[in-house]
Order: structure tokens, then C-alpha cells, then sequence
């Protein structure tokens, strides 16, 4: 049997809080720790990075302005060739990233999800 699976962590201080743990299926797993092992001896890393805002514009800067004005955020150039395609949308009170990137093709909203291992995570 099959099931998707979220598992119930607690953290340090004793409060629960809900963490999906995988996106996939796992076989039934029926004690917590026996799930906890699994992750903890098992599973390759992977995480959300952030968002990229690609934005078909010559004017790159103007769209990052636009989008950090709508959410809030301060923009930062990159140096170097970076500069021409990227700037980067500042929140000190996140851990994510978030980017404006001038493109070629329509304009979107993609994410960058990061990981230890390719091959797992594609597999």
C-alpha cells in the first residue's frame, strides 16, 4: 500500500507543527520513528531556493522596481554579467530568494528548487 505521506515533527521546544517531508510516495509507514529514521537515513536534501520573475523587457531595472514595489522588497543589482539579467529583490525577513531576470521568452514566474542529489531528485 501507498500512501502520500506528512509527517508530524516536534521541534525543540515541544510544539508540533505539520512539515511535508516528501513529494512523492512512500510505502505505509506505520510508527512516527520509524518515518523519522527514513527521512533522516534515507532521503537526499532538497529545498525551495526562491522565485524567479522572468520578465521579457528591455528594461529590466524598471520591472524590478515594479515587482519589489508590489511586494514590499528593495531591489539589489548584481555586478557583472549577472547584471544584465538578473537583480535581486531583498527581504531581510526571508529566507528566500527572489529574483528578477530579464528573458527572451513570455514572461512567468518560476521556482528554484535546490538539491544535494540530481539523480535522486529526478528519478
Amino acid at each position: 500500500m501507498l500512501i502520500r505521506v506528512l509527517l508530524l515533527l516536534v521541534n525543540a521546544e515541544g510544539a508540533e507543527e505539520w512539515r511535508r517531508i516528501v513529494s512523492g510516495w512512500w510505502p505505509f509507514i506505520k510508527y512516527r520513528q520509524e518515518a523519522e529514521y527514513l527521512v533522516e537515513y534515507s532521503m537526499h536534501k532538497s529545498k525551495l531556493a526562491g522565485f524567479i520573475i522572468d520578465c521579457n523587457t528591455e528594461d529590466l531595472q524598471g520591472a524590478a522596481e515594479f515587482w519589489g514595489s508590489a511586494l514590499g522588497m528593495k531591489t539589489k543589482q548584481f555586478s557583472g554579467e549577472e547584471g544584465e539579467k538578473y537583480v535581486r529583490l531583498m527581504d531581510s525577513s526571508s529566507d528566500l530568494h527572489i529574483e528578477v531576470q530579464s528573458v527572451n521568452h513570455q514572461s512567468r514566474i518560476h521556482l528554484d528548487i535546490e538539491t544535494d542529489n540530481i539523480e535522486a531528485e529526478v528519478a
